[in-house]
């Protein structure tokens, strides 16, 4: 009769953890484009921290003017400014997390990146920014049951057109937000975003601004470690692009 019972009883561990290795295994992972239903709203945020100005910025002083980069074998104001507009650099993040240990990390203000010419120390010196754009992603994780255990949505986002004096088209306040997490117990997810480069592809005398980023992130569980990570390719003229 004991052994009968012990029987029962290491039969019902064994369903139970297999049950249990079900619910930690991750069967399917689907990532898709989706109708932003709060676009309005991310629009008018945007356009608040665009209106905002540069917290980074630093002040001028008038009687000296901007400082010029130091840059090697210029000879005069017209080179100067010329090598200004074709050398496109970051002065935002190049990388900031999005989520962490499950809870969605959001500060716009600060973690945004930039496709400026070089010597410029804020977007506001531009002029001719195009209206935001945004654009929401949602990714779902189907454990063993075939339940969603791990779900999020990002959106990535920027401003397009920005001249500089009528040179150039350039990109600011470049982000990738968290829109939604929910993560089921036993599970873990962590996900930052990078800007490997930004650079120029138009030509010296027509700079227009490229940035690529990244969207990189990894679920966790007692059975599963899963890293995924995302490409996308933005320029100055408000091309948009999920790269393979």
């Amino acid at each position: 009769m004991k052994i009968l019972i012990l029987a029962a009883v290491m039969g019902l561990i064994s369903v139970a953890q297999g049950a249990d290795d079900r619910h930690y295994q991750i069967k399917k992972v689907y990532i898709r484009q989706v109708k932003d239903s709060q676009k309005d709203l991310v629009t008018r945020q945007a356009i608040d921290n665009f209106t905002q100005g540069c917290e980074a910025a630093q002040p001028v002083d008038p009687n000296v003017g901007p400082v010029i980069p130091n840059i090697p074998g210029a000879q005069n104001p017209i080179d100067i400014i010329d090598v200004i507009v074709d050398k496109i650099i970051n002065i935002g993040k190049k990388i900031w997390a999005i989520v962490d240990a499950g809870r969605p990390v959001v500060n716009i203000k600060v973690d945004t990146a930039n496709a400026l010419p070089a010597g410029v120390r804020c977007w506001d010196e531009l002029e001719g920014w195009k209206a935001p754009q945004s654009h929401l992603y949602q990714v779902d994780y189907e454990n063993g049951f075939g339940s969603i255990v791990v779900s999020y949505g990002f959106r990535v986002s920027f401003i397009s057109g920005g001249s500089y004096k009528g040179k150039g088209q350039y990109i600011t306040l470049a982000s990738v937000t968290p829109a939604n997490v929910d993560v089921s117990w036993g599970f873990k997810l962590d996900a930052v975003a990078t800007v490997p480069m930004v650079f120029n592809q138009g030509s010296k005398q027509d700079p227009l601004a490229g940035m690529q980023l990244v969207m990189d992130w990894k679920v966790e569980s007692p059975l599963t470690q899963i890293r995924r990570a995302e490409n996308f390719f933005v320029n100055g003229q408000g091309q948009f692009q999920k790269l393979k």
